[in-house]
């Protein structure tokens, strides 16, 4: 009878150690699934972001590239006037001058110095056109304007203006 009466809870000892041995490394296992799934939806989520905004900047290029062309038949010169290029608009826009146009073109060499051409159109007050004279005299790149010649536009008292200068640099 003694028997029979722990005949029960040794079955349901052995139950429990089953379940313990057996079934709960196999929760641990697919706990540790659910979590790897979750962060790798995760990271496709955030890839699938990046992505589409990958394909709207390449739409934003697309729709700019008429724009690119245009700045590209406006500013003319050689290959190293990135700089120049910088200085200028920087210049200009410190000056509060809307620059129309810019044409750079190679001049000679002198001794050890080359020479850019320079031929800038733009619009602007008197005293914008004179604060951006000044912002060349003071650049520590070395401007030196050949021609200026203004006219009014008969917009208040906005100036057109067409300036020509040389720039020198070392070659």
């Amino acid at each position: 009878m003694k028997s029979q009466g722990l005949l029960g809870p040794i079955l349901i000892a052995a139950a429990i150690l089953v379940f313990f041995v057996l079934v709960m490394p196999l929760y641990d296992e697919i706990k540790a699934t659910q979590q790897a799934v979750d962060e790798r939806t995760t990271m496709l989520a955030d890839l699938e972001g990046a992505l589409s905004k990958v394909q709207e900047l390449k739409g934003e290029m697309d729709s700019n590239s008429r724009n690119v062309e245009k700045v590209g038949g406006i500013i003319t010169g050689p290959k190293n006037s990135d700089e120049i290029l910088v200085i200028l608009e920087t210049m200009a826009n410190n000056s509060g001058i809307d620059l129309t146009g810019i044409e750079m073109g190679k001049g000679k060499s002198e001794g050890k110095y080359q020479i850019i051409n320079l031929k800038l159109d733009g619009a602007s007050s008197y005293y914008s056109i004179q604060s951006f004279l000044d912002k060349m005299e003071r650049s520590t790149r070395l401007f030196d304007v050949t021609k200026l010649s203004m006219s009014e536009t008969g917009v208040g008292s906005v100036l057109q203006f067409i300036l020509e200068a040389k720039v020198y640099y070392l070659e």
